[in-house]
């Protein structure tokens, strides 16, 4: 990992310590001119943005609704402030490793998908986590992408924009001949194509796409945009979407002890309908398993990687009472221990999706 960039203070910044490099290199370069009718960087949520994070408050992150829980809590919060005014703790290194992972150039659209053996697995959690924190820790443009039959469990999830007008419409109006799918406008899909972080569903009573159009959108978004994350349906399941046309498939899968036997039999579907796409497994723990529990899980799992002649590493995501809510998921309230799990999870797939593991 480069090192880290020098500042007034010897401080470690918390939040999204990686930032910090981003937004002092912006400070050292020259302003740019805006052409005339070119909204300004600082508008399209770029290193302004970062900048925020690189600190204790990401100020530019919309307020949470009321009610919403922080994922730690207060005394939790209190005692770590506390710790660390007398000892640094490696949380910021671990946390700044993650992110720098995370910046990595990308130089084509990555296509993301994540899908789960059982509903209530926390796919629409884990695919909002990852659209919304590599919004908030790039400087490109990135889409939430809900491919999974209507309503959408992904987008209302998601954090809106000011200039998001609702639920973004027309995905299922995208012409069903594939000889048109080179000519796709994806300004019909939304109200703002160009905000940071574009959410893509299904609108109430629109038909679910073929596949062909399905990979006519999201080959259309790669060349727009630097990482489309999408929630897919489980295979064989309706409606129908290409596995083969990602870069990386996450399988997020519950440790509970009825899923494990659908958790396996998902790992060696998906394995055998596209081999050649590589698997990012990761156990999300929604309902405060007990860690025995866990243990349990995480070795069916590697025992079913193995199987299939894979390498048998398995992220988790620990329970936390921010993404429990299944309400609007904001990056700043979730626990400190779980955002670290989210972010190294964000790393090993964009790193899986380039081809460097």
């Amino acid at each position: 990992m480069p090192e880290n960039s020098t500042s007034a203070s010897n401080t470690a910044p918390r939040g999204l310590p990686g930032a910090q490099k981003l937004a002092d290199a912006e400070r050292s370069r020259p302003a740019s001119p805006t052409a005339p009718g070119e909204q300004p960087r600082e508008l399209l949520g770029g290193v302004s943005r970062l900048r925020a994070y690189a600190g204790d408050s990401p100020i530019d992150e919309p307020d949470a609704p009321k009610g919403l829980p922080h994922g730690d809590s207060w005394l939790a919060r209190t005692g770590r402030a506390a710790a660390r005014l007398i000892h640094t703790d490696a949380f910021p290194v671990a946390f700044t490793e993650a992110v720098d992972a995370c910046q990595a150039p990308v130089t084509t659209g990555r296509r993301i998908g994540v899908l789960s053996p059982t509903g209530g697995a926390g796919a629409s959690t884990i695919t909002a986590g990852m659209a919304s924190f590599f919004s908030l820790v790039r400087t490109d443009l990135i889409t939430g992408l809900d491919l999974t039959s209507p309503p959408s469990g992904l987008v209302s999830r998601l954090p809106a924009s000011d200039d998001d007008g609702g639920l973004p419409a027309g995905l299922g109006q995208v012409p069903k001949n594939p000889e048109a799918e080179a000519g796709l406008d994806l300004a019909e899909f939304g109200p703002c194509p160009r905000q940071r972080l574009l959410r893509l569903t299904y609108a109430p009573g629109d038909q679910p796409l073929a596949s062909e159009p399905v990979a006519g959108v999201q080959r259309e978004l790669s060349r727009s945009r630097s990482i489309a994350v999408s929630e897919v349906p489980h295979p064989g399941s309706a409606p129908q979407v290409d596995l083969s046309d990602f870069h990386c498939l996450v399988v997020v899968m519950s440790p509970t002890s009825g899923a494990l036997d659908a958790n396996a039999e998902t790992l060696r579907a998906v394995h055998r309908q596209v081999p050649h796409v590589p698997l990012v497994p990761v156990l999300v723990d929604g309902r405060r398993i007990p860690r025995r529990q866990m243990a349990y899980a995480e070795a069916r799992m590697r025992r079913a990687l193995t199987a299939l002649e894979l390498d048998d590493a398995v992220l988790r995501v620990s329970y936390d009472r921010h993404l429990a809510t299944g309400a609007e998921l904001r990056i700043s309230r979730i626990g400190e221990l779980r955002r670290l799990q989210l972010a190294r999870l964000c790393a090993s797939t964009l790193e899986t999706a380039m081809g460097n593991v």
